[in-house]
């Protein structure tokens, strides 16, 4: 994880796309997406820290709402026309 959130990871590695000059003079930009083209999340704080739990935990929740919402119209799509 430490990888992900300093050093950032290649995502179309071997191709290596390196940020505009102008991407490099926003502060944001600049912490995402790294000179060396690769890309980094330095929001999820340090290894085991809350911050690192919470973004998980709370993906985990949206796609279980998302699952039983969608399972819901399934059901209602297949019994609707009785």
């Amino acid at each position: 994880m430490r990888q992900l959130r300093l050093r950032g990871i290649a995502p179309l590695w071997p191709l290596v796309i390196k940020p505009p000059r102008s991407a490099l003079d926003n502060n944001l930009l600049k912490r995402i997406w790294l000179p060396s083209g690769r890309i980094a999340l330095p929001i999820l704080g340090d290894t085991g820290s809350a911050q690192e739990w919470l973004l998980p935990v709370l993906l985990t929740i949206y796609v279980g709402y998302c699952a039983v919402g969608e399972a819901q119209a399934l059901v209602d799509a297949i019994t609707w026309p009785r």
